[in-house]
């Protein structure tokens, strides 16, 4: 059975942080929820169109984000390094646990 969301990891350079949009149903054009960590724990935005979609598969969807992200070491955005270019914040955003990040290696 094919999943009921789609979820796209970003770096969002302007707030620092790396978050995920989830998509209820998968091939929809516009995401339903934002999940990202802070320094204040997990946070989810539901935006406009999220009261219409089923609770399960929305709740299945943010569960699933909270995972992904788990993997992205810097996803909170503290500790950023100084002089970073925009690529370069958005390349830190997206470094994962295993020293990759969008699939190459960076340490």
């Amino acid at each position: 059975m094919p999943e009921e969301f789609r979820i796209l990891i970003l770096g969002n350079t302007e707030s620092c942080r790396t978050e995920a949009e989830v998509y209820v149903p998968q091939h929809s054009d516009d995401p339903i929820a934002l999940v990202y960590e802070s320094p204040n724990g997990w946070a989810v935005e539901q935006l406009e169109d999220a009261h219409s979609v089923r609770s399960a598969a929305l709740q299945k969807g943010i569960e699933a984000a909270k995972q992904s992200l788990g993997q992205y070491v810097n996803r909170t955005g503290q500790g950023a390094p100084a002089g970073l270019t925009v690529a370069g914040l958005s390349l830190w955003l997206m470094e994962k646990a295993d020293g990759t990040a969008m699939g190459r290696r960076v340490t």
